[in-house]
């Protein structure tokens, strides 16, 4: 393996968990309504964190 080829494969890797862990991120966030019994905490907290991605 070259070294020349060192920064595709650390892009590739990044990219990877950070498809994995987005989903997985959005999941915990919709369901801190649930945790703490609020409706509010799960609108606005949900929509504040969605809202920095895009």
């Amino acid at each position: 393996m070259e070294f020349k080829y060192i920064i595709e494969i650390c892009v590739a890797i990044d990219i990877a968990i950070i498809g994995l862990a987005y989903p997985i991120t959005l999941d915990k966030i919709s369901n801190i309504g649930s945790k703490y019994k609020s409706n509010y905490l799960s609108r606005v907290d949900l929509q504040q964190k969605v809202g920095q991605f895009f």
